[in-house]
């Protein structure tokens, strides 16, 4: 069932708060193309994060009926919209007051397995990107409209010059990333200043390539990515600071990679050995 936000947000004499970055989907087709990518089962709970005037709840109750939905949402006039929407639905809806850039899913009910859903705003994407990285055993998959350049970067490789990124790396690690939708600024109320792109991430039951400690492989990434200008050798030294240079050197050349190439030029796997290699040294090397 497709709820128009617009006719929503007059009903309960709502209007867009522009600062709070709210631009909500108007098209029937992305929003049914939207549910269905999620692929949501019976037994399945699906969180939705900023679910707005709920138009994407709205279509999950229809598409996916025996499924336990969590509608997330920090805008508190809003959530008193979802509230009074659902309120006599027989659908199996639970609105929840919060911020989806910090909210513990852990806080949710148990049941079956997890599915994340959301249109992010624009100016906080990352922080809501990063923290459902933190938690991503606690979820299987997600589909998430996000700015095209964010998206972009999130499936981005090597090879795709400045849209590889921490993003990449990070993410690219621990699950299948897949662009799936354009969506023309055009499908918005209020019509932002630039196009949207739909990703559906899978996770992967263990990382891409083995990794000692997911702690230092996150700052190895943060290291190298730090300054695109200067070459891996200057990036990890400043980054890894308690490590010699010389020793910086060493690892680079055991792990046959030019001590001048750019962070941006590693592969994930490259990642992941320069993390493992950084890792044993800072092991071996400890003060006792």
């Amino acid at each position: 069932m497709f709820q128009d936000p617009r006719k929503t947000l007059r009903q309960h004499k709502l209007k867009p708060k522009y600062e709070w970055g709210q631009n909500f989907l108007i098209s029937q087709d992305k929003v049914e193309r939207i549910v269905s990518l999620l692929g949501a089962q019976p037994q399945d709970r699906v969180l939705e994060l900023g679910a707005g005037t709920g138009v994407l709840t709205h279509m999950l109750t229809t598409e996916a009926p025996q499924t336990e939905i969590f509608a997330l949402e920090r805008d508190r006039d809003l959530v008193a919209l979802l509230e009074a929407e659902f309120a006599h639905s027989d659908a199996n809806v639970q609105v929840i007051a919060a911020d989806a850039a910090t909210f513990n899913l852990n806080e949710l009910p148990e049941g079956g397995p997890l599915r994340v859903l959301g249109n992010l705003p624009y100016n906080i994407s990352s922080p809501i990107l990063f923290h459902l990285l933190e938690q991503r055993h606690l979820w299987k998959r997600s589909v998430l409209m996000l700015q095209k350049e964010v998206a972009e970067r999130l499936a981005a490789t090597p090879d795709s010059g400045k849209a590889y990124s921490i993003l990449s790396v990070r993410f690219g690690m621990f699950f299948d990333i897949l662009k799936v939708l354009n969506v023309s600024r055009r499908c918005f109320h209020p019509q932002p200043q630039v196009d949207s792109v739909v990703i559906r991430l899978d996770s992967l039951p263990e990382p891409r390539y083995p990794l000692k400690d997911e702690a230092l492989f996150a700052r190895t990434v943060k290291a190298v990515f730090a300054s695109r200008r200067k070459t891996l050798l200057n990036t990890l030294n400043a980054g890894f600071s308690e490590i010699p240079r010389e020793a910086v050197e060493s690892i680079l050349q055991t792990l046959n990679i030019d001590v001048q190439r750019r962070g941006e030029s590693l592969s994930l796997e490259e990642f992941a050995h320069l993390s493992n290699t950084l890792y044993d040294h800072l092991q071996t090397n400890a003060a006792p």
